[in-house]
């Protein structure tokens, strides 16, 4: 079993956990195709066949993931431990606590981790091709609130940092793809939102 790792810092993980993310996306490396418009997309085992440019253009990639596949969410075992409550105390102490994967969700082992998500779709995009509708699958959320009678929209995520303040707060953007396009940039590097790279779009549904 595979397992996926989300950003801890900007609470991505547990959006993934409680159901509130349900999409993620990843810069394919080493893509640069003269793509000005896809138009349709193939999968064929684990590979995408993708068809650009009035048909002119033909790629083949190999996936990261099947459609339908079963993937292990990645949490430290001293984070599965702490959330998941005495009922994990065998698993982790015996042994576990003492190994890097203790703190290091990069060393863990996908069987022992309590959650599981499943691949509902995958396909290729440029990054800022992202609707607003998808950028809040991606675990932007909505506060709402009521300026002179009307009801009035922001969009953050979990754990921005402020950096004049020096802590950890919200802060709030206008529009979705704002937000979103804050978070790739402290997710993927800074830049990553402007630069639109080609991304794996990935879709998925927690199962466990």
């Amino acid at each position: 079993m595979k397992k996926m790792m989300f950003n801890d810092r900007y609470g991505l993980t547990q959006a993934v956990i409680s159901g509130r993310k349900t999409v993620t996306r990843r810069v394919i490396k080493d893509a640069w195709w003269p793509i000005y418009k896809i138009e349709a997309e193939e999968i064929k085992g684990d590979i995408i066949h993708v068809i650009a440019n009035n048909g002119k253009l033909v790629i083949e990639r190999k996936c990261p993931y099947k459609i339908g596949e079963i993937v292990a969410v990645a949490q430290s075992y001293e984070q599965v431990y702490y959330q998941e409550g005495l009922e994990t105390i065998d698993m982790l102490v015996s042994g576990l606590k003492y190994t890097v994967g203790w703190q290091n969700k990069m060393f863990v082992k996908a069987e022992l981790m309590p959650h599981r998500i499943q691949i509902t779709d995958i396909r290729i995009e440029r990054l800022q091709d992202i609707s607003g509708d998808d950028c809040l699958n991606e675990g932007i959320f909505v506060n709402e609130y009521i300026k002179n009678g009307k009801m009035r929209y922001h969009y953050g995520f979990d754990g921005f940092l402020h950096e004049r303040e020096g802590w950890f707060a919200q802060k709030w953007f206008n529009k979705p793809r704002e937000a979103f396009a804050s978070l790739i940039d402290k997710v993927s590097g800074k830049g990553t939102w402007d630069r639109n790279p080609f991304v794996w779009r990935i879709e998925f549904q927690l199962v466990k």
